[in-house]
């Protein structure tokens, strides 16, 4: 079923920005923000016109979004507990010791935090890349879903056994 009319200059021009600023930040966390505005967009559409298909997809899209943030979220949290506190000056020493000990402030999404490997990501926006072509072309947004949704799936442990295994083959262009 093609995505709905009214909404579709919009949504392609959403899977644009979406893809350009997920290539843009070396931020895993960040990545994975950006891709969470496309359910939201999808919702945001079944609001005005609803149909099964587009049900189906934003509920998929939302469920990854959250896993792979939540498993983000723990290995980050898991490596932090690895990482040792900042060696800070006493309290005697003076406000510009003090700030010269600390790490320049940098953007969080300008911050390279990179917690899965870099080929999923490159995957991910070919797959967006191919999501936005088939909306472009009134086309079903069935295949591409099935393709993010195994890419998805080889983050979890058996998902990840099955790729090594050879069972999971990733369609690369």
């Amino acid at each position: 079923m093609p995505f709905p009319s009214r909404f579709k200059e919009d949504f392609i021009k959403e899977l644009e920005f979406v893809k350009n600023k997920m290539a843009e930040t070396p931020n895993d966390l960040s990545k994975i923000y950006y891709f969470s505005s496309i359910p939201a967009f999808i919702k945001r559409v079944f609001n005005f016109e609803y149909n099964k298909e587009i049900l189906l997809i934003e509920r998929v899209l939302s469920f990854y979004h959250s896993k792979i943030n939540s498993e983000l979220r723990n290995a980050l949290q898991t490596r932090m507990q690895l990482i040792p506190p900042p060696n800070f000056p006493s309290i005697k020493e003076s406000e510009q010791e003090i700030r010269n000990a600390l790490p320049e402030f940098k953007a969080p999404d300008q911050v390279p935090l990179s917690l899965m490997n870099p080929k999923f990501f490159v995957i991910l926006l070919d797959y967006i890349e191919e999501f936005k072509n088939v909306v472009e072309n009134d086309e079903s947004m069935l295949k591409p879903l099935e393709k993010m949704v195994e890419l998805f799936y080889t983050q979890t442990g058996n998902g990840r056994y099955l790729l090594k295994k050879g069972l999971i083959k990733l369609d690369l262009k």
